[in-house]
């Protein structure tokens, strides 16, 4: 179950570096057989199968950890350890994988770099930046003042101090992702708790959910971040209600 959702979770990468949208000057971008592969048709095809079937076992495997999470003759912290090593093990690939389904990925980065500049991202676009940057950024957003709020920003601009290679920057986006999904990992079982909810299997469909960690992680989204802060409201609250 833990190695096929890795595998999966690999074909997914492997996949993504075909069919994902990457600066043109990037070393990646440039290796021979990955070239060969983006500029044809046949090969972009190849990438997209390559990427259904890592996410068709990632499917199975989350399919199998709902199960075994359910197993009540199992105590609950061993059924609450194997969820969270199998999404930490499973988030390990799509850590450094280029932005999956989406390139709001390099849109962060370069609005990192802007950050940094002292540039305000509400005012600035990154049309006005060059570079390896803003290659792989969206026409459509390229200039479009950001529509999110200062946290994603300032970290931007904390990780564009210590690079402007936008492959780092989007992982170090990925970070604030993986926060997000600490936290949903920290409320949802207690959330459960009062509500008479299992824990494990909850944490399960929530946590190392597919649709979550290619989403979340995989696309590099700000959501992952938002709805971890919004579970951790809701147990503070809730405990401020109870007390």
């Amino acid at each position: 179950m833990l190695r096929r959702g890795v595998l999966g979770y690999v074909l997914v990468l492997a996949g993504g570096l075909v069919v994902s949208v990457l600066p043109r000057s990037s070393v990646v971008a440039g290796l021979p057989l990955l070239e060969g592969l983006r500029s044809s048709t046949a090969g972009r095809m190849l990438g997209l199968a390559v990427v259904v079937v890592g996410l068709g076992m990632a499917s199975s495997a989350w399919l199998r950890l709902v199960r075994a999470s359910a197993d009540v003759r199992v105590p609950e912290a061993d059924r609450m350890g194997v969820v969270h090593r199998a999404t930490m093990a499973w988030s390990l690939p799509l850590l450094l994988a280029p932005p999956l389904f989406s390139r709001d990925g390099w849109s962060y980065a370069a609005q990192g770099v802007l950050t940094h500049l002292g540039l305000s991202p509400y005012v600035w676009t990154p049309s006005i930046l060059d570079g390896q940057v803003v290659e792989a950024v969206d026409p459509m957003w390229i200039s479009t003042a950001t529509p999110y709020g200062p946290l994603p920003l300032v970290w931007g601009s904390a990780a564009a101090g210590l690079t402007i290679d936008p492959w780092l920057l989007v992982v170090a986006h990925r970070v604030l992702a993986l926060v997000g999904l600490a936290m949903l990992a920290w409320a949802v079982p207690r959330l459960c708790r009062w509500s008479g909810v299992d824990g494990p299997r909850a944490t399960a469909l929530v946590v190392a959910s597919p649709l979550v960690l290619a989403h979340g992680v995989g696309g590099v989204h700000n959501d992952l971040l938002m709805a971890g802060l919004a579970a951790v409201a809701l147990v503070l609250r809730s405990e401020e209600h109870t007390s």
